[in-house]
């Protein structure tokens, strides 16, 4: 996040970058732009994720799923993902985005055993509709 911050600052881009400790209680409605969550978790948050996107914000998430070639990632049901479960869970928001990457391909190469998802909080504009 720092180096990030840093090659914001450099190209004098208007980010702002902070790492939050995530409960249910500590999200703000239509408060972030864009949410990055990377190999992590907790269904408890995911509703809270959402509310706490600006319209036409953007959510990037990417975390471990059941269906696995390897050992790599956790290894309890509750920290992996059902098959097109991220589609499940954020069904509310637009799909810009989604594959999951385990038994695709040469399964020797590229990521494996995640899934990856990129969605947006579409609001509709009622003088275009």
């Amino acid at each position: 996040m720092r180096r990030l911050q840093q090659q914001a600052d450099a190209h004098a881009l208007p980010i702002k970058t902070f790492t939050r400790e995530i409960t249910p209680g500590s999200f703000t409605s239509s408060y972030f732009d864009v949410i990055v969550v990377s190999r992590f978790l907790d269904r408890s948050i995911c509703n809270a994720i959402m509310e706490s996107l600006k319209p036409n914000g953007l959510l990037f998430y990417q975390t471990y799923t059941r269906h696995k070639t390897s050992d790599l990632g956790p290894k309890k049901p509750r920290f992996l993902l059902a098959e097109n479960e991220l589609l499940q869970i954020f069904s509310p928001l637009t799909r810009v985005y989604y594959r999951e990457n385990a038994g695709l391909g040469m399964i020797q190469q590229g990521l494996r055993n995640e899934a990856q998802f990129i969605g947006q909080k579409r609001v509709l504009n009622s003088l275009s509709e």
